[in-house]
């Protein structure tokens, strides 16, 4: 937590406040805000369109004689417990914090289009355990639990999905299961449309890319039985490197292994592409021993 914010939330109590709310400023526009504990009851509006409510109704509450004096504050306020969590809106939103690609293999071996992340899943505001010491939050000192972000809180949920995958499938290789677990992924939220991206302007949302979201949104349930399988040798080390046309669309993957055996795994990711991109591409495949080319043209 930034020194300001913690000192400015310390105010209220200084003040003796019995509660604060912090809202965004017309003037400077909507804020970033993440929900912490505060010293006293409060709550941040980092909207401005939200802020403008609150203040038209204070407005409407207050009396003042014709000096402008204030004479009556007639504006109320609940104070409810704070960690109750809302389902409503668009989910999921790739966090602004999130590590994007493309990635960069090696100091002097750059490949640009190297697929980065492999896999998206909750990271952001997870209520998760915390240690009391807290040496660098003072503000969640004493605290046993805090709302947490970012890959230590993602990746739990993709070592209990496979954790999950393997109790219902105990022969399944870790290739199968990663398999499983990207090919049933998502790209789309829960209103049906394309997954979005924040961007590092407040309250605004992008259109999300593979460089973002990797394979897609994880899908337990539906990992469990995915259908089709892309098994490798556990010896196999391989790098897919994605290429993509003008419009953002998929143009041709690129395989590229330390050993052998690179064929099998290029047929296994054409069928792949077949099964999600339809009848209208056609899928153009070339290998060798270590390196195997994967092409999508019109048909």
């Amino acid at each position: 937590m930034e020194p300001q914010l913690f000192m400015l939330l310390l105010a209220p109590r200084r003040l003796e406040f019995e509660g604060f709310i912090l809202v965004a400023n017309p003037n400077y526009g909507d804020y970033i805000a993440e929900p912490i504990p505060f010293v006293v009851s409060g709550i941040m509006i980092p909207r401005v369109d939200d802020a403008k409510v609150i203040l038209k109704y204070y407005e409407e509450q207050t009396k003042r004689d014709r000096k402008g004096t204030t004479t009556e504050f007639g504006a109320m306020v609940a104070m409810v417990e704070g960690r109750v969590a809302s389902f409503t809106g668009r989910s999921p939103i790739v966090s602004r914090f999130s590590s994007t690609g493309p990635d960069i293999i090696g100091m002097h071996n750059n490949l640009p289009y190297e697929l980065k992340p492999n896999i998206l899943a909750p990271r952001h505001q997870i209520w998760a355990a915390w240690t009391p010491i807290s040496a660098l939050e003072p503000m969640l000192k004493g605290h046993d639990f805090a709302l947490l972000s970012g890959t230590s809180m993602s990746k739990p949920h993709v070592d209990g999905i496979a954790a999950l995958i393997k109790q219902y499938n105990p022969l399944w290789t870790p290739a199968m299961i990663t398999s499983a677990i990207s090919t049933t992924s998502s790209k789309y939220d829960n209103l049906e449309e394309h997954m979005m991206a924040e961007s590092f302007e407040a309250s605004s949302l992008l259109p999300s890319t593979p460089f973002e979201y990797g394979a897609g949104f994880v899908s337990p349930n539906c990992s469990i039985d995915p259908g089709l399988l892309l098994e490798s040798n556990d010896a196999l080390t391989q790098i897919a490197v994605v290429k993509l046309d003008g419009t953002g669309q998929l143009k041709n993957i690129l395989v590229t292994a330390t050993s052998g055996g690179v064929g099998h795994y290029i047929d296994q990711l054409a069928k792949l592409i077949l099964c999600f991109r339809g009848p209208e591409y056609k899928v153009q495949t070339t290998s060798n021993l270590n390196t195997g080319l994967v092409e999508l043209k019109n048909s």
